[in-house]
């Protein structure tokens, strides 16, 4: 099987059990809803957001390193003893700000920031691991990895809400799918050779991981900053509807985010001989993610509000505006999945540092400036605004990376895509559910045949493969 077919299958296990969880969560997250105040919310998410600052001590690149060194069997050993080393300091940085949170008039994270303290220990070899999976191009492996780990945060995280353990319910369960994962992960093959550690073989690995580890915790701030500016700024009621709403508003970006970026780097590394031809990959693969993320994302927006009504309690109602904004701020965020994978496996670790630096500070600081001048209404019209603008750069660093580019195959449907949802929007605002479902199905089939009509061959190229793994079984033999 070559590497395209490879990694087509890949993407589609990730997206078949990532689908599979985002189904078992969405019926959690409806669960918690009923369950947990936004209050609780605002807790939980405040102390994963002051968390997600530690993440260059992570060293989540050290996997990535790992690929591109091609050199995974002799030197994972000694990335191990790495991992630990960082993990456990990161634990300690936790554990610090949670003794510092009294200080900063946070008292009720304390307890909150020890339990994300001993994830992250426990966590230490996952990285190895699973960099074990992608170096076999085992994406199946690695998709059912974060299937069961989801499986075992999800119901426990319910239970424990309904115990009235409150915001510790979203917190207490990161433990359990740690362990889960790295089980799984360790029956599929993501194993290694534990080795003496020598100070010479670290030093070649900690370079290149430490500043990918920098990119790593952009990249993880873009999704945390603007939580953490308005648990800094606004109440923990606010910060709950901002928070949950970016949560529901993500599902689906998250999906793509973390599954298909698992199968696109170690595929852009196989190619990285080729600077064009990854290129034009990564330029295909962004506009097959935007031509997805405009249509659901859209329907998304259309439909909130009555299904928000329809199935949670009225103390949710206030959070519904902000997924309409947040959906449609992330549509463009399938560039920067495809931009980040492209210039990480070129190696262009600079310019992705910058980027994810860029889009922090631009994310962070339009919502600080909407939260003080508008609340969390302010707050969530900046953090809309800053994601899509960040995501729509990685455009112009792929194109200018290949001889001859169609900008009109993305642009022109956007446009349209734009148009068509306001058109269905002010149709179907306030005009009960049966409207807003009528105005989605349109929106839905006009703007898939739109994308269609404009694409240069990626669409139909993931589709057929697909529809191929799908439709014909494997030959006995074959």
């Amino acid at each position: 099987m070559n590497i395209k077919s490879r990694a087509i299958e890949g993407a589609f296990w990730n997206v078949f059990f990532a689908v599979a969880n985002k189904i078992i969560t969405a019926v959690g997250q409806f669960a918690l809803a009923w369950f947990l105040l936004p209050s609780d919310m605002g807790w939980a998410n405040l102390a994963q957001s002051m968390a997600a600052f530690t993440a260059i001590l992570s060293v989540g690149g050290l996997g990535d390193v790992l690929l591109q060194r091609r050199k995974f069997d002799q030197e994972a050993g000694q990335a191990f003893w790495l991992s630990l080393l960082f993990s456990i300091f990161t634990a300690l940085i936790i554990g610090s700000m949670a003794l510092a949170s009294p200080f900063i008039g946070k008292p009720k994270i304390e307890n909150l920031l020890w339990f994300l303290s001993l994830a992250t220990l426990i966590g230490a070899p996952a990285t190895i691991m699973a960099a074990s999976l992608k170096n076999k191009l085992d994406y199946k492996g690695l998709a059912i990895s974060q299937f069961i780990g989801g499986l075992f945060f999800t119901p426990a995280a319910v239970f424990l809400a309904w115990l009235g353990w409150g915001p510790y319910a979203l917190i207490v369960p990161l433990i359990s799918k740690q362990l889960a994962t790295m089980v799984v992960m360790f029956v599929r093959g993501g194993v290694f050779n534990f080795v003496k550690p020598i100070w010479s073989k670290l030093k070649k690995l900690l370079k290149p991981t430490f500043a990918l580890s920098i990119s790593g915790l952009f990249a993880g701030l873009q999704t945390q900053a603007p939580i953490f500016v308005c648990g800094m700024v606004l109440g923990a009621e606010q910060t709950g509807f901002f928070s949950w709403g970016w949560m529901v508003a993500g599902q689906v970006v998250f999906l793509l985010a973390t599954n298909l970026r698992e199968v696109l780097l170690p595929t852009f590394t196989k190619i990285g001989n080729d600077p064009e031809r990854m290129a034009k990959a990564a330029l295909k693969t962004g506009r097959a993610m935007t031509a997805f993320l405009c249509v659901t994302c859209g329907a998304q927006a259309l439909l909130c509000d009555g299904l928000i009504r329809m199935f949670l309690p009225a103390k949710w109602y206030p959070a519904i505006p902000l997924v309409i904004l947040f959906s449609l701020g992330l549509v463009s965020q399938g560039f920067w999945v495809s931009g980040s994978a492209f210039l990480n496996a070129s190696g262009k670790y600079r310019q992705l540092v910058l980027l994810n630096a860029v889009q922090v500070g631009l994310t962070a600081g339009i919502t600080w400036i909407g939260s003080i001048v508008g609340g969390v209404w302010g707050a969530s019209i900046g953090c809309a605004i800053a994601v899509f603008a960040g995501g729509s750069i990685y455009i112009w660093f792929i194109n200018r990376n290949i001889s001859e580019g169609r900008s009109a195959s993305w642009w022109a449907p956007s446009f349209i895509t734009i148009f068509m949802w306001l058109v269905c929007f002010f149709i179907s605002w306030k005009q009960g559910f049966g409207i807003q479902i009528v105005s989605a199905v349109l929106f839905i089939g006009f703007n898939s045949w739109i994308w269609w009509r404009f694409d240069d061959g990626g669409l139909k190229l993931v589709i057929d493969k697909l529809s191929r793994k799908l439709l014909m079984p494997k030959r006995v033999g074959g």
